[in-house]
C-alpha cells in the first residue's frame, strides 16, 4: 500500500492542500462516496507518513468497514475514486488559479447556451482581467487568441464584424505561435539531446525570416525569444547576446518566474563559454547577471537555492577576487540552501573563499572537518588539501593525504572519466616530491605533465614544476 499511486500522490499535499481536499470531497457536488470521505480523513490522520505504519490493506478496510469481512474490491472503489478526486481537486486547482483562464472558460459556457447578452460582458471582463495583469509572454498572446475565437464564434452570422474579428484572431495567434515556437527551439537547441525534423527546421528558418523582416520590437515574448534564439545559434552572437540582456532587464515583469530563470540560466551559460575560451570581461558580466539575478530572487525556487548554483555564485566571485562580497554571500544565503546539503556546502564554499585569498589555515580547517558525501565535492576538497600541504611544506601530511587520496578514488568505481584525472594528479604530485634541482629531470617531468591529457590541477602542477632552479 505504501507503494500505491493513492499514497503517492498524497505524500506531495502540502497543508494547504490537505484542508481544500477535504472540503473538495465533502462537497456533494464532487463526492457523494462516504468511504472515500472517511478513506481521506483516515490517511489524513498519517500524512506524513512514516514508511508503512498504519497503511496495511487490512487496517484500512477495518478503519472505513469495522466488523465486515475483508472485501478486496470495495477496498479497490474507495482507493480508486479518493485518487480520482485528488486528480479533479489538482486540475480544479489549476483552472480556478488562473482569474483569466476561469473567465474564458466562462464565457466558452455561455456562448455554448446562447446567452449572448451575459456572454459579451464576460467577455470585456476576460479582455480586462488580461490586460490588467503583468505578463506578456506567449500565454498571455495565446490567451488573447483564445478571447478573439470567442469572438469570432458569437459573430460568425454578422459578415461586417467577422473581417475585423479574423484578423484579430489571426494576428493573436500568429504572436503566441512565433513566441512559442521561438521559445521551444531554443529550449531544444540547448538541451543538444532531441534532434529536429527537417519540417520543424524549415518552418523554424520561415518563422526567423519572417520576424527579421517584420517589426516585432513592441511584441516581447517575440523579441526576446528571438535574440535567444539567436544568442545560442549565430557564430557572431555577442550582439544578440547584449541586446538580449538589455531586454531582459526592461522585461522582467512580462514573463513567469521560470521563464526568467531559464532566461538567467541561458545568459549565465553563455557567459561561462566565453570566459572560458579567454574572454575574461564575460567574467565581469557574469558575475553581475548573478548579482541581478540575487537581487530579483531569481535563483531562490520556493525559497531554496541548490547548492550548484550557491558554488557556481562563489565560484565567480573568488575568480574575480571580490572575496568581502563573496563572505557576505556566503553567510546571507546559507539558510537558503536545501537542509540536507546545508553544513556540508556551507563549509565547502567558505574553504574555497580561504583558499583562494588565500587563507591556508582556516580552508584546512574546514576540510579536515567537514564530511562531503557528494563525490565531485570530495574530490575537489581532497585536491584542495593536496596543494596546501605541498604549499605550506607539510610533506609528511601530504604523503599520508596522497594514500588516502588514491585509496578513496579505488573504493569509488564510479568515478568515470575523474579516475584517471585525479589518480594522474596524485602519480605527478609524487613526482616532484622527488624531484632535485636537476635541469634534465625537471625538463623531463614538464614534457610528461604537458603531454598527459587526463589530468587535473594541470596549471598547478606545471607551476611547481618551473618554481624548481
Amino acid at each position: 500500500m505504501y507503494q500505491s499511486r493513492l499514497v503517492e500522490v498524497f505524500k506531495i499535499l502540502d497543508k494547504k492542500d490537505l484542508r481544500n481536499l477535504e472540503k473538495y470531497v465533502n462537497s456533494p457536488f464532487f463526492n457523494t462516496r462516504k468511504d472515500v470521505i472517511d478513506l481521506f480523513s483516515y490517511l489524513r490522520k498519517l500524512h506524513p507518513f512514516k514508511k508503512d505504519k498504519g497503511l496495511h490493506r487490512e487496517e484500512i478496510y477495518q478503519a472505513l468497514f469495522p466488523n465486515t469481512a475483508y472485501d478486496e474490491k470495495l477496498l479497490g472503489y474507495a482507493f480508486s475514486f479518493l485518487f480520482k478526486n485528488i486528480k479533479g481537486y489538482f486540475a480544479y486547482q489549476e483552472m480556478t488559479g488562473n482569474p483569466v483562464n476561469e473567465q474564458i472558460q466562462l464565457c466558452i459556457a455561455l456562448r455554448k447556451r446562447g446567452a449572448k447578452r451575459i456572454f459579451e460582458s464576460e467577455l470585456n471582463l476576460a479582455e480586462k482581467l488580461l490586460e490588467q495583469q503583468q505578463l506578456r509572454n506567449s500565454d498571455y498572446h495565446y490567451s488573447k487568441y483564445l478571447i478573439s475565437q470567442e469572438q469570432y464564434g458569437i459573430h460568425m452570422g454578422n459578415i461586417r464584424d467577422i473581417e475585423e474579428i479574423l484578423e484579430q484572431l489571426s494576428e493573436k495567434f500568429a504572436h503566441f505561435f512565433i513566441s512559442n515556437h521561438l521559445r521551444v527551439s531554443s529550449a531544444v537547441l540547448t538541451a543538444k539531446k532531441i534532434q529536429m525534423s527537417d519540417t520543424q527546421t524549415l518552418l523554424l528558418e520561415d518563422i526567423v525570416k519572417h520576424v527579421e523582416e517584420n517589426d516585432y520590437s513592441h511584441v516581447p515574448s517575440i523579441s526576446i525569444y528571438y535574440h535567444t534564439f539567436k544568442t545560442i545559434t549565430e557564430k557572431d552572437s555577442a550582439p544578440y547576446f547584449y541586446k538580449l540582456r538589455e531586454l531582459i532587464k526592461t522585461n522582467f515583469d512580462y514573463f513567469s518566474n521560470q521563464e526568467v530563470r531559464d532566461f538567467y540560466v541561458l545568459t549565465i551559460n553563455y557567459c561561462i563559454k566565453q570566459a572560458n575560451n579567454g574572454q575574461n570581461e564575460f567574467l565581469e558580466i557574469l558575475f553581475d547577471i548573478y548579482k541581478e539575478g540575487l537581487k530579483n530572487d531569481v535563483f531562490l525556487i520556493y525559497g531554496e537555492m541548490t547548492r550548484f548554483t550557491y558554488k557556481n555564485i562563489v565560484m565567480t566571485g573568488v575568480r574575480l577576487k571580490e572575496f568581502n562580497w563573496v563572505e557576505n554571500f556566503l553567510f546571507e544565503y546559507k539558510d537558503t540552501i536545501e537542509s540536507k546539503y546545508r553544513e556540508s556546502t556551507f563549509n565547502y564554499n567558505l574553504a574555497i573563499l580561504y583558499y583562494s585569498k588565500p587563507d591556508f589555515e582556516k580552508a584546512m580547517q574546514l576540510l579536515q572537518q567537514a564530511e562531503f558525501h557528494d563525490l565531485l565535492l570530495n574530490l575537489h576538497a581532497r585536491r584542495m588539501l593536496l596543494t596546501i600541504y605541498y604549499s605550506e611544506e607539510e610533506y609528511d601530511a601530504l604523503q599520508s593525504h596522497l594514500d588516502s587520496f588514491k585509496n578513496y578514488i579505488y573504493r569509488h568505481k564510479e568515478l568515470g572519466y575523474h579516475r584517471n584525472h585525479n589518480l594522474n594528479l596524485i602519480r605527478f604530485t609524487r613526482k616532484l616530491l622527488q624531484l632535485k634541482s636537476d635541469r634534465s629531470a625537471i625538463n623531463k617531468l614538464r614534457e610528461e605533465i604537458n603531454n598527459t591529457k587526463e589530468i587535473t590541477e594541470k596549471s598547478w602542477l606545471l607551476k611547481q614544476v618551473n618554481n624548481f632552479k
